[in-house]
């Protein structure tokens, strides 16, 4: 003697009428419960930051600098004011991290080639001579 459940017959229908793996359903499920998800974070969020209403008030000299250094990335980058707009906050930091780099280091050479003048003649040293008149 085996278990037979016994099952009505709507269910059996159910059953028998599911034309789509219950895999891609569950699938399905889950991609319509993060949208759903995603949707209630965004929501959230622009009800947190709606509530804001702080705008912070920039002095003339604020923005000309801001301006300034917008025109010269802009220049170094070779990019139009319409590329610059699309660009990512990411890449301008980027670009601005190496130019202090490039301008830290042309600097730092110019300050060690105008104060470390000294020179030594090293075929004149004691270990030169020692490896020479090995050989």
């Amino acid at each position: 003697m085996t278990f037979q459940p016994v099952t009505n017959n709507l269910r059996k229908g159910i059953v028998q009428r599911r034309e789509i793996p219950t895999e891609e359903l569950l699938i399905n499920y889950g991609k319509r419960r993060d949208e759903v998800l995603n949707f209630q974070r965004a929501l959230k969020a622009h009800q947190e930051t709606e509530q804001f209403d702080f705008k912070p008030q920039i002095s003339r000299k604020s923005a000309k600098i801001v301006r300034n250094r917008s025109q010269i990335l802009d220049q170094a980058s070779g990019r139009s004011e319409l590329s610059r707009r699309s660009a990512s906050k990411f890449e301008s930091l980027y670009q601005d991290a190496v130019r202090r780099n490039e301008r830290q280091m042309n600097i730092y050479s110019a300050c060690v080639d105008a104060e470390c003048t000294f020179q030594p003649d090293r075929s004149k040293t004691k270990f030169n001579k020692r490896r020479f008149s090995s050989d």
